[in-house]
Formats: C-alpha cells, structure tokens, sequence
C-alpha cells in the first residue's frame, strides 16, 4: 500500500470543511447535489461517474459515483440512490445513499419537488501507512481510525420547460471523529444555491446558461458560472468558471436514445495550480424508456 508524506496529511485536515467533492458534469447529473432531482425525469436514469483530481499529486482526491433515479408519474414520487467511493490521502470513505421526492404540479409545465437523502457511510484513516518526519513520535498515528457514520440532507427542485432553480443542505449531522482527545475530522453541512436557463436558439442550436452558489461552515463560498450548447440535439459543449479555482471545458456524447458519455477537464487557476495539473472527469450515462414513452416524452436539457 501506498505510503504517503506527513505534508499531505496536513492538507487533508485543512481541508476537512470540504468533504463533499463537486463533479464537474452536475449540471447534465442533478442527483450529485440535489436529492429532488429525482422527481425530474420519468425515464430510468443510471450514470456512472469517475474524478481524478491534481492527478500528478500522489493521494489527491479521486472519487467514483453510481446514481440512479426515476419519477413515478402516477405517485409523484421520485426514488433514486446513489453509491461512492472517495479517497484522499489516507482517509477513504464508501457511501450509500436512499433518496425520495414527492413532486407537486404547479402548472402543467412546471412543478416543485422536495427530496430527502439518507445514508450511511464507512469512513477510516489509515494514519499507520504514514512516514512520519524524523524525531516526530505522536501516538495518535499508531492505530487506524475506523466509523460508520449516518447523515442525511434535503432539497427542493422547481423546473419549468426552460428554467430551474434549486436549493440543496446536506450533511445535516455533524458527525466528529474522534481520536483520544485529537478530533481528526469532522463532517459539516453544506449548501448549494443553483439555477439555469435555455436559450432556444433555433432547431439545431439551445444554449443553457447556469449558476451554482456553495457554501460550508469553514470555507469560503465559492460561485460557479456554466454556459454550454447544445449541437443538433447530439452533443453538449461547455465551459465552467470557478470563482478563484478553475476553468473548465466539458463535453457530453449522445451516443444513441438511451446512452450518453461525457468528459470533463479542469485548469487550475488557485495556489495550488503550482504543484498540481489539473483534474479529470468521465461520465456513461444510460436512461430507458419504453418506445411508447419516447414518442410523448419531451426532450430534457436540465
């Protein structure tokens, strides 16, 4: 197993106030930050997600995700779950999240959903596969550190045929873990603000604008501003701005009526642009609907 300096460690609990990783293609996968998300789209949605991030730094972030939802138009009821897989440095966590939403119409284009996720995630440091710096003796990286910690969060979704605005708290519980008398990380709730707007330019053309606003106790609040479009209904091209972090170019495939691939890259615009590339990003999605279905199911841009 890989071994990793006491400097990365040190950044990882700097860091502790942001767990919650942020793919870069939310925009096309909704259910990443928003749990109403899955009221939003009748068809069976199931996506597969992979992140590499600072991928020349040895123990950078990396993270795999599997989400999948589906609207119950007869109920109003969405359901969905979500699985990760997050690494950095030493800590590693696996997620499992259970979604519901219950959609109410407001009019016949548009409604309002209100989503809660709950889960439980495995959560360990494995501090004994550090090389600590010469004369360093500190007794709490002689064990590893291990919990199963539970967590949940809300959202509310509205979206209209050319519009959607969103609102999202998650890691309502402030799980701490503790070591002796050392908290070596904790969890804190996060909020994201998010909204977005299609310019139908003609038939060939739609150009989605979007704003995503996140915050978490600890950390700045950060602003992203995303302008993609959307090439004879087949390919999505876009560019996200991440306030004092980031540009970032992206693509989506449509590579049949029930498969989609995407990919993303980021350029580093903070300090850390210094010592570190960039991060990638992938996405295969696969959403199915019966025949009939896709004859009356308008096309989806959010």
């Amino acid at each position: 197993m890989k071994r990793l300096t006491y400097f990365l460690l040190f950044i990882s609990s700097v860091c502790s106030a942001q767990q919650q990783i942020t793919f870069s293609q939310y925009m096309f996968h909704g259910l990443v930050i928003n749990p109403a998300y899955a009221a939003s789209d009748e068809a069976l949605n199931a996506t597969f997600l992979h992140r590499k991030q600072w991928s020349n730094i040895k123990g950078a972030p990396q993270i795999q995700s599997v989400i999948a939802h589906k609207y119950l138009k007869e109920r109003k009821v969405g359901l969905g779950a979500t699985l990760e897989n997050v690494s950095f440095g030493v800590t590693k966590t696996i997620s499992f999240n259970g979604i519901y939403a219950y959609k109410i119409k407001i009019r016949k284009d548009a409604g309002l959903a209100l989503g809660l996720r709950v889960g439980v995630s495995t959560y360990r440091q494995e501090l004994t596969n550090l090389n600590l710096p010469a004369g360093i003796n500190d007794g709490s990286f002689d064990h590893d550190v291990s919990r199963t910690l539970f967590n949940s969060g809300f959202g509310a979704y509205y979206e209209a045929k050319k519009y959607y605005a969103g609102l999202t708290v998650s890691g309502l519980v402030n799980n701490k873990l503790d070591q002796g008398d050392v908290s070596t990380a904790h969890q804190v709730a996060h909020y994201f603000l998010a909204g977005g707007y299609l310019f139908d330019i003609n038939r060939n053309l739609k150009v989605k604008t979007q704003a995503l606003i996140r915050a978490a106790s600890g950390s700045p609040i950060s602003t992203d501003i995303n302008v993609a479009a959307l090439l004879n209904n087949i390919v999505w091209v876009g560019v996200t701005y991440k306030y004092n972090n980031s540009v970032n170019g992206l693509v989506e495939f449509k590579l049949n009526e029930q498969f989609k691939v995407g990919f993303a890259y980021d350029i580093a615009s903070s300090d850390i642009a210094r010592v570190a590339t960039g991060a990638y990003e992938m996405s295969l999605n696969y959403r199915y609907l019966k025949k009939r279905q896709h004859r009356v199911m308008s096309p989806r841009y959010f």
